[in-house]
């Protein structure tokens, strides 16, 4: 066999595993954007899933580890509570490692939840802003 073959078929095989493994391509952790709709004044949140809880501030981003159950984030201003579930999709990386044979990449995107998408931003609506109830 040439040296080139045999060079070839390692870096074809390894290529052919890795190329839709999430948890290499894209990560096991993510960011969210919340927006407030109706209130300028900021408010104390928390984002959680299963993998863990990430107090933040919004407006403002948060960062979170990915997982297959819901983003759940609940705001309080002391006067009234804003909550929203994100709920994640399963993202292109999954079907990469069905179409390419990336069985061992598939196996590690499962145990870390990397193939799950979150949306990159979404907006929470507060019943209460400055003290005063909104209507």
């Amino acid at each position: 066999m040439k040296t080139t073959t045999k060079l070839l078929i390692p870096i074809t095989l390894t290529y052919a595993l890795l190329i839709g493994c999430a948890s290499i391509t894209k990560g096991t952790t993510d960011n969210i954007q919340v927006s407030i709709t109706n209130c300028t004044e900021l408010i104390q949140c928390t984002a959680t899933n299963k993998k863990g809880e990430w107090p933040f501030t919004a407006p403002g981003s948060v960062k979170f580890k990915k997982s297959d159950d819901p983003l759940n984030i609940v705001c309080n201003d002391g006067d009234g509570v804003a909550t929203m579930q994100v709920v994640p999709t399963r993202g292109g990386m999954a079907w990469g490692n069905i179409l390419f044979g990336g069985i061992i990449g598939g196996g590690v995107d499962s145990e870390t939840d990397a193939h799950w998408d979150i949306p990159d931003s979404v907006f929470l609506a507060r019943n209460y802003c400055y003290g005063e109830p909104l209507n």
